[in-house]
């Protein structure tokens, strides 16, 4: 594994994870985690899929894990779209891969809005877990509206972001380790709380703008997004599918037993990098 960082357009500094195959890679992986935590947490999953000689390039989001910004914030939802699209073309300067996008929870939302909006012609396919279309529970009418008022009068006052522990993950060490970690912050800006929020519903009415295929994950169980806003989302997408995972928590990638799931998951990348590997 290892770590370098990426000036954005606007100055930001980006900390990138990066984990290489021993072998030659046949394809690459860009990885786009969720609120509030960071790509170091997924360093588990990278090492996995770059058993499968796929090259995974994994950001701390702006305003996360060790990249610059306030923590839990972003001025203005596009750049992180726009850090997409760097992220992408520094993957092609290091050496051109068919490359799948792989996101989880806020970063599918955020991955979502890309492939609605975006040029797709540098990805060959992605890949969704516990997307962020709509939350398991509904934000009352008068909470939205102030949250909305105070995302324009106090944009960076901060508000909790993290669900119960037990909501995210059964496993116990992942447990352990998420209670351990320096970089995990329980709480976010008013703005990226809103944006994130509204991204979600814009990806929803975009959706048939996506022509790439789409595999999303999502348990009927996750306690912090929905799963039917996932299944909307795939209803319009026309190479989407969609596997529906009872029984586990948010974290798809967390949960025992996570080796099986995310090795047909690198299956599915692989053939639509074009290739297959033999372990």
């Amino acid at each position: 594994m290892e770590t370098r960082y990426l000036n954005a357009g606007d100055g930001t500094r980006l900390h990138v994870h990066i984990c290489r195959p021993a072998r030659s890679p046949v394809g690459r992986v860009l990885l786009v985690h969720g609120l509030s935590e960071h790509a170091g947490r997924y360093h588990h999953l990278m090492d996995f899929y770059s058993r499968h000689r796929l090259e995974v390039f994994a950001p701390d989001l702006r305003g996360h894990g060790r990249s610059d910004g306030l923590r839990g914030d972003v001025p203005d939802y596009r750049l992180f779209l726009d850090d997409i699209d760097l992220l992408l073309d520094e993957c092609n300067r290091s050496a051109p891969l068919p490359t799948v996008l792989h996101a989880h929870s806020m970063g599918g939302g955020i991955v979502a809005n890309w492939l609605t909006q975006r040029h797709h012609s540098r990805v060959r396919a992605a890949v969704l877990t516990a997307p962020w279309f709509r939350l398991t529970k509904p934000v009352p009418g008068w909470k939205e509206y102030a949250f909305r008022l105070g995302a324009r009068m106090l944009p960076t006052w901060r508000i909790p972001a993290t669900p119960p522990i037990q909501d995210l993950t059964g496993d116990p060490d992942a447990v352990k380790r998420y209670l351990e970690d320096p970089l995990f912050h329980r709480t976010v800006s008013l703005r990226l709380a809103v944006a994130a929020y509204d991204a979600g519903l814009t990806a929803l009415d975009a959706a048939t703008n996506c022509q790439l295929p789409v595999l999303a994950l999502h348990s009927p169980d996750d306690k912090v997004t929905l799963a039917e806003g996932t299944s909307e989302f795939c209803s319009r997408v026309p190479q989407a599918t969609f596997r529906l995972l009872p029984g586990l928590a948010h974290e798809l990638h967390n949960e025992t037993g996570w080796q099986e799931l995310f090795g047909n998951v690198a299956d599915w990348m692989l053939t639509n990098c074009g290739t297959s590997v033999t372990l």
